[in-house]
């Protein structure tokens, strides 16, 4: 497993570099990111992977994987259908009939609207809309139950 701070985020963010400044190029250039830490896992071990992302890295996970066939599925937490510029259906038919899932709440209207649009667009999504919850990875937080729903998701696809 390999979690990653994209650019302007967390500890990548004492370069200078600050998301709260990125136009739409700089968020697409995370997409990069991710495809250089698939490269750097994938020259470690080898299997099947799974790119797991919130909010605007849930858009970025669906952009990056469209492009790698490496990346058997993804798990989108409170994506959105155009954060920044960064529009995931544009990818959708890309990503082809590799699983997804998709989870957002009620109480983060956008995002709920959101995974139902993408939902429409990919061709084997899970959906899961929670009544509330919260936006990304305070999911975590106030629905425990999410941990359990991803673990059996990605359980039940890497015994496929």
């Amino acid at each position: 497993m390999v979690a990653l701070d994209l650019r302007g985020h967390g500890q990548s963010a004492l370069g200078g570099l600050d998301y709260k400044n990125f136009e739409t190029e700089e968020w697409l250039g995370c997409a990069k990111d991710i495809r250089a830490a698939l490269d750097y896992l994938a020259e470690q071990v080898s299997g099947k992977y799974f790119l797991i992302g919130a909010s605007i890295g849930a858009n970025l996970a669906l952009i990056e994987a469209a492009g790698d066939d490496r990346v058997t599925g993804v798990i989108m937490l409170s994506p959105g259908s155009d954060f920044h510029g960064v529009r995931p259906g544009e990818y959708a038919t890309d990503y082809g009939e590799r699983p997804a899932l998709l989870v957002a709440a009620v109480d983060d209207d956008y995002s709920a609207r959101s995974v139902s649009t993408l939902g429409g667009l990919l061709s084997d999504p899970e959906l899961k809309i929670y009544p509330s919850g919260g936006h990304g990875t305070y999911l975590f937080v106030s629905r425990p139950e999410v941990r359990a729903l991803i673990a059996d998701w990605l359980e039940k696809r890497l015994s496929e």
